[in-house]
């Protein structure tokens, strides 16, 4: 019995090693994909890439007990790069600013969101945000340290 393992031709298949949205850390596992779709489309050499925006297990933790603010536009960062959310219509892209907040001091830092939806927010851990205002409140953070 032949125990060697028929692999299908290489040269469609390419090996990948997922990359955190969040930290650009490795995930920790090896994937392959045949044909990338959307933004990594061209990267048939590459041996890194961002596949989703699905934290991996560091970030996880970390963000476990906080909400994580991102910071989204209308327009991609890159061709064909998929929306982190779609609402009325509209598709959102992550712009790579992101920050953490205590899950308490939402309701205070935005005073005007009503209160079911600081409650959503808080139950999802995750807050779209124009991103000039996330580079705005990392700025006043950073001021304050």
């Amino acid at each position: 019995m032949n125990n060697q393992t028929k692999f299908p031709n290489t040269k469609d298949i390419n090996p990948l090693i997922p990359i955190c949205f969040f930290c650009r850390e490795e995930k920790n596992k090896i994937t392959t994909v045949s044909k990338l779709e959307g933004m990594y489309k061209d990267t048939d050499t590459s041996t890194y890439a961002i596949l989703d925006y699905e934290p991996c297990d560091r970030c996880k933790a970390i963000m476990k007990s906080n909400v994580t603010i991102v910071g989204v536009s209308e327009t991609p960062t890159q061709n064909g790069q998929p929306p982190i959310a779609t609402q009325s219509g509209k598709e959102y892209y992550p712009s790579g600013e992101w920050l953490l907040m205590k899950s308490e001091a939402i309701a205070s830092t935005f005073p005007s969101m009503p209160e079911k939806e600081v409650e959503e927010t808080i139950s999802k851990g995750k807050l779209l945000l124009k991103s000039e205002v996330v580079i705005r409140m990392a700025k006043q953070v950073e001021a304050q340290n």
